[in-house]
């Protein structure tokens, strides 16, 4: 299971890395090259600010998603120990702080 994992995983990077270079090399191109079409950059802004307001305009509140994770997380600190014996309610707790903490780090 392992093994297909880390298959996978190497042919998304196989095929994904390529395609990543050629992106790349296209946007140095249009910053360098002097001859290239204003009306054209400008549509394109135009369609990346559209995508970004679209993009954010549903995006939920903090707050809620705060709260759902706290319900979450309490929920999981309670069944989980149930379920599982070996696994005690402080070991979760724990894991559900610094797993917050870290989402909030890579921010």
């Amino acid at each position: 299971m392992l093994g297909d994992g880390l298959f996978h995983v190497a042919y998304m990077a196989a095929l994904g890395l390529p395609e990543l270079f050629k992106l790349l090399q296209e946007k140095c191109f249009k910053k360098t090259n002097p001859n290239s079409e204003i009306a054209s950059v400008s549509s394109e802004n135009y369609e990346d600010e559209r995508r970004a307001e679209v993009f954010q305009k549903d995006q939920i509140s903090n707050l809620f998603a705060t709260a759902g994770y706290a319900i979450l997380a309490i929920i999981s600190i309670i069944v989980v120990p149930l379920i599982f014996h070996q696994i005690k309610w402080y070991f979760l707790y724990l894991i559900s702080i610094i797993t917050r903490l870290t989402v909030f780090l890579s921010l």
